[in-house]
């Protein structure tokens, strides 16, 4: 159930960022990203993320989330999911910079 819900919003989320204006663009990339990092410290299976994904940079996301080890302690977890958020956020602007 718990996968379900996350695919669900995760799948929302991807198109909403597709349609995001392009100064919410990095916001909506950030907040991806954390979600995808989240279903990834939970044990959500790549393959149910990864068929939520239909940008190209979704992808890439879900990816580099699935590399990232899996951690036991909550603490560790959140640190995870917030530089993974904010590394996908700072590659947004300067991407949007250049």
């Amino acid at each position: 159930m718990k996968t379900l819900i996350v695919a669900t919003a995760l799948a929302t989320l991807m198109a909403l960022s597709t349609n995001a204006a392009s100064a919410d663009l990095c916001k909506a990339m950030a907040d991806t990203a954390e979600l995808m990092m989240q279903a990834r410290q939970r044990g959500v299976p790549m393959q149910v993320i990864m068929d939520a994904a239909e940008m190209k940079s979704h992808k890439r996301m879900v990816v580099e989330a699935y590399e990232t080890p899996r951690y036991i302690t909550k603490e560790v977890q959140l640190r995870q999911v917030q530089n993974f958020r904010d590394r996908w956020y700072m590659w947004c602007f300067k991407d949007k910079k250049s």
